[in-house]
C-alpha cells in the first residue's frame, strides 16, 4: 500500500495545514515535507514563497556555490529578490612560536577553519571566481528582479527562535563551528585608518563585482536573445558603513559590461557618506576647480532610465554634498548642450594638452521618467530641496523624506518659532506639483543652533505609529496640503513674555508667506 494512501495529514484541509505547520521550526519543516509526495506538492507553493522568494549570500566559496545550485534547481523560477551581504571571514594573526600548542581541539579546529575560510575568501576574490558564480547564477534566475547589496540581517524569521533574523547562507554554519562571527565593514571613527581603507576597497570591490555580474547577466540574455532581462532594481542599503567613492569610478575597460545594464536600470537605492565624495579637479569654462563627487555624479549620469531613486547621506556635511545637489537641479542635457564629461579627440596640438586631460562633470540627465524620488539623513536649506523636486516636476509623484534636518543660512534673522516644514509644503502646493504620496520621518528643524523635532498630530492614525511618522496618498496635493500642514508640529520652548509672542505672530505670518518668493 502506498504510503500516500494512508497519511491521515492528507485530510486536513490546507489552510489548516499551513496554519499548523507555521509553529513548526525548519527542520520540522522539513521533516513535514517529506513525509509523502502528495504532502510536498501541497506545501511547495508554501515553503517556496517563505524560503525561496529572497534570498541572502556573501561571498564565499560555499555559499555562492549554494546560490548557483539554486539557480539550477526548480526553485531558479521563485527567487524574485537577491541580496548579497559584505559579511566576510576575519583574520586571524599569525600564532607565535610559543602559542603554537592549543589545550582544548575544539579551539585548534575553529582556529583552522576561521583561517581555511580566510584562505578561501581570498582565493575567490583574486582569481575573479566569485565573478564567475554570480554572472552564471543570475543568468539562471529568469524572475529576478531586485539585487541589492546588505551590511546587515533582516528580521522576520520566526520559526526558529534565536536573533529572529534572515542570514546570508553560510554565515550561521561558521558562527556555530569557529564560535566567532564574520567580520562587517563598519566605518567607525575610532578604528585604524588602514582598516576602515582595507574595508572602503573591499566595499568598492563587491559593489563593483556585483554590476559587471550584472552587466555580463543582461549582454548574456541579449547575445541569446532570451525573454528575460535582467533585475531593474539595485539597491544598496547600508547601515554601518557607505558607497565609497572609489565604488563609482568605472575603468574605461569595464563600461561596455556595465553601462548597458546602468542605462535600463529602473530603481535604485545608494546609502553614500563622506567618502563618497572625494575630491578631484576638474575644468569648469577655462577655470579649474575642486569638485566633491566626480564619480559619483558620473555614475549616475549613466542612468537616464530611473523611475525610483533613494539617496541617504550618512554624517555627511553640507559642503560635501553641494555639488551633487547642483548637479541634481542643472538643466538637462539636450542635442544643443552635447556632454562634455570626456575631452574631444582629435583636436591636433593646437589645444591646451593639460586641460584637455582633466575630466569635465557631466551634464545631468532629464531623468524624464523619474517617479520617485527619496531623500534621507541630510540637513539641507528649504530652497535646496525645493529646487531639486523642481527639477523633476513633470514626472515626480513620490516623495519620502526620512531623517531630513532644515536649516537657514542666517538663523538670526529667522523669525521665532517658524516652522519651516509647514512654509515648505505651502510652497510646494502652490506651485501645483502633482503628487501621490508623500511620506515623512523623524523630520527636524534647526533654530539658534538647536535641533527640534517634527511631529504630525494627525487624528486617523493607528495607535501603534510614532507621531513622527505620516504619510499622505491622494489626487489632489494642493487642495489636501492645508491639512498636512496643519498636522504638523514643533514643540517650541516656552515663550519669555506675551509680547515676544505678538512680535513672533506678526513677524511670523509675514515670513511664511515671503520666504520663498525668490523661487
Amino acid at each position: 500500500m502506498e504510503v500516500d494512501d494512508i497519511c491521515p495529514l492528507l485530510e486536513i484541509p490546507l489552510e489548516v495545514l499551513l496554519h499548523i505547520s507555521s509553529y513548526l521550526t525548519t527542520p520540522e519543516y522539513g521533516n513535514l515535507r517529506l513525509v509523502c509526495r502528495r504532502l510536498e506538492v501541497s506545501l511547495l507553493k508554501a515553503f517556496t514563497h517563505e524560503f525561496f522568494t529572497k534570498r541572502q549570500f556573501m561571498i564565499s566559496e560555499f555559499s555562492l556555490g549554494a546560490l548557483l545550485d539554486i539557480s539550477r534547481s526548480r526553485f531558479a523560477t521563485s527567487i524574485s529578490y537577491l541580496i548579497i551581504s559584505l559579511e566576510r571571514p576575519p583574520t586571524l594573526p599569525s600564532l607565535p612560536i610559543h602559542m603554537q600548542v592549543f589545550s582544548d581541539v575544539e579551539q585548534a579546529i575553529a582556529y583552522n577553519r576561521i583561517r581555511a575560510e580566510f584562505m578561501s575568501h581570498q582565493a575567490l576574490v583574486t582569481t575573479g571566481r566569485d565573478l564567475e558564480l554570480l554572472s552564471e547564477a543570475l543568468c539562471n534566475l529568469p524572475n529576478l528582479k531586485t539585487i541589492g547589496i546588505r551590511d546587515f540581517n533582516s528580521s522576520g524569521r520566526y520559526r526558529d527562535g534565536g536573533d529572529n533574523c534572515w542570514h546570508a547562507y553560510g554565515a550561521p554554519t561558521f558562527f556555530r563551528e569557529t564560535n566567532q562571527a564574520l567580520d562587517q565593514p563598519r566605518f567607525a571613527r575610532h578604528l585604524d585608518s588602514g582598516l576602515i581603507e582595507s574595508r572602503m576597497q573591499y566595499v568598492s570591490y563587491i559593489f563593483r563585482t556585483m554590476l559587471r555580474a550584472l552587466g555580463k547577466a543582461k549582454e548574456t540574455h541579449v547575445r541569446t536573445q532570451s525573454e528575460t532581462h535582467g533585475p531593474a532594481r539595485f539597491e544598496v542599503i547600508l547601515r554601518s558603513c557607505h558607497v565609497p567613492g572609489l565604488a563609482f569610478d568605472l575603468p574605461h575597460y569595464l563600461e561596455p559590461i556595465v553601462i548597458p545594464f546602468l542605462n535600463d536600470l529602473k530603481t535604485l537605492f545608494l546609502d553614500l557618506g563622506p567618502a563618497s565624495f572625494s575630491t578631484l579637479v576638474v575644468s569648469k569654462g577655462g577655470s579649474y576647480e575642486g569638485y566633491l563627487g566626480l564619480p559619483l555624479v558620473t555614475f549616475l549620469s549613466k542612468t537616464p532610465s530611473l523611475e525610483h531613486l533613494r539617496l541617504n547621506y550618512r554624517h555627511c556635511t553640507v559642503d560635501e554634498i553641494k555639488h551633487l545637489f547642483q548637479w541634481l537641479t542643472s538643466p538637462p542635457e539636450t542635442p544643443d548642450r552635447p556632454d562634455l564629461s570626456t575631452p574631444t579627440v582629435g583636436q591636433g596640438v593646437n589645444g591646451n594638452t593639460i586641460q584637455n586631460n582633466l575630466p569635465r562633470v557631466p551634464q545631468t540627465p532629464a531623468f524624464q521618467h523619474l517617479k520617485e524620488l527619496e531623500i534621507g539623513l541630510v540637513t539641507i536649506e528649504p530652497s535646496q530641496l525645493l529646487s531639486i523636486y523642481k527639477r523633476f516636476k513633470p514626472s515626480l509623484r513620490i516623495i519620502s523624506l526620512h531623517k531630513v534636518t532644515f536649516t537657514t543660512q542666517s538663523q538670526t534673522v529667522t523669525p521665532e518659532r517658524v516652522n519651516l516644514w509647514g512654509a515648505f509644503f505651502g510652497q510646494m502646493a502652490k506651485l501645483k506639483f502633482d503628487l501621490t504620496t508623500i511620506r515623512l520621518s523623524f523630520l527636524r528643524q534647526i533654530h539658534a543652533m538647536t535641533s527640534y523635532p517634527v511631529e504630525f498630530k494627525v487624528k486617523s492614525r493607528s495607535p501603534n505609529t510614532p507621531h513622527n511618522i505620516t504619510e499622505w496618498t491622494g489626487n489632489d496635493f494642493e487642495r489636501a496640503s492645508g491639512e498636512l500642514i496643519d498636522a504638523m508640529t514643533i514643540d517650541w520652548p516656552s515663550e519669555d513674555s506675551t509680547e515676544d509672542s505678538d512680535a513672533f505672530e506678526s513677524d511670523g505670518m509675514y515670513w511664511f508667506h515671503t520666504a520663498y518668493s525668490i523661487y
